[in-house]
């Protein structure tokens, strides 16, 4: 192996993170341009169809809040499967670990009270 070759191979792994944090401003980024264009591009298809229609307000509204509704839908169920996918690649679940079993370990501990009561206070 080149020095050359351990040079990048060090400066990759030393810059790994960093890349990671301009993957989430780029993430984010996208995210906002798509919550603001999508819809407004939609509804401009209404317009143009109202239009062509004679229905000014009607379709455009209407598309606008389809176009809201899509975008609303498609970052909620992309959320909820990364969570999932982050969920089921945690140490949490790993088939031998103490929280595999359903709830963790501190399931049992919450359905059962801890102290019972005293038996003059069950008798009253």
């Amino acid at each position: 192996m080149e020095l050359r070759e351990k040079v990048v191979g060090l400066t990759r792994t030393a810059v790994a993170p960093q890349g990671e944090l301009y993957n989430g401003f780029g993430e984010g980024l996208q995210r906002a341009f798509e919550l603001a264009l999508t819809p407004a591009i939609i509804g401009g298809f209404g317009y143009l169809l109202d239009r062509w229609l004679g229905l000014l307000p009607i379709l455009t509204i209407v598309f606008f809040l389809i176009g809201m509704g899509g975008v609303i839908a498609r970052m909620w169920y992309g959320y909820d499967a990364r969570m999932k996918e982050h969920e089921a690649s945690g140490p949490w679940a790993k088939a031998g670990g103490p929280w595999a079993k359903a709830g963790g370990p501190w399931a049992a501990a919450s359905t059962t009270p801890s102290v019972s009561p005293p038996a003059e206070r069950a008798s009253r």
